[in-house]
């Protein structure tokens, strides 16, 4: 008995996979700055100075690292587009993106915490990389069950 699939079946994906992909990884980003308040290369981010982390721990309670002062550019953080091959996501506010921008390369008055590329050269934590695994990995076993059922089975006797 032999099957027959579908190589490039297999291996479709749509634009609609790719935004699911891309709005999962939103999520997954901002949790893992949250979580390791590090750059996606593993560098601590540098603790805030004591005048900062006081301020912060008035207003929100702790004093973490963790670009989340307001809530304002992380939650500006979305998907800006997607297609059959690719997805792009980042800042989407203009002014919250500048913002980023000092985050990322620091500046006289600020360490550089980068959340992406930069001094880490990593785009994503390792968590996302799973992640991306597992989606892609989920859909490839769902086209080889599509395209298993479409395909003529075989059977020499």
């Amino acid at each position: 008995m032999a099957d027959n699939f579908n190589l490039r079946g297999i291996f479709k994906f749509d634009q609609k996979f790719f935004a699911d992909l891309g709005k999962k990884l939103v999520v997954s980003h901002k949790k893992s700055v949250d979580r390791k308040l590090a750059s996606p290369g593993k560098e601590k981010f540098t603790k805030l100075s004591k005048k900062y982390a006081a301020q912060k721990r008035k207003r929100v309670g702790h004093d973490k690292p963790n670009l989340r002062l307001t809530g304002k550019m992380m939650n500006s953080m979305r998907v800006f587009g997607a297609s059959d091959r690719e997805v792009s996501y980042g800042i989407s506010d203009s002014k919250m993106a500048e913002r980023m921008g000092f985050h990322l390369g620091g500046t006289d008055t600020m360490p550089a915490r980068p959340i992406s590329d930069g001094a880490s050269r990593s785009v994503i934590y390792d968590g996302q990389a799973k992640e991306m695994v597992a989606h892609f990995a989920k859909r490839i076993v769902q086209n080889i069950k599509r395209s298993a059922s479409r395909s003529p089975i075989k059977i020499r006797i």
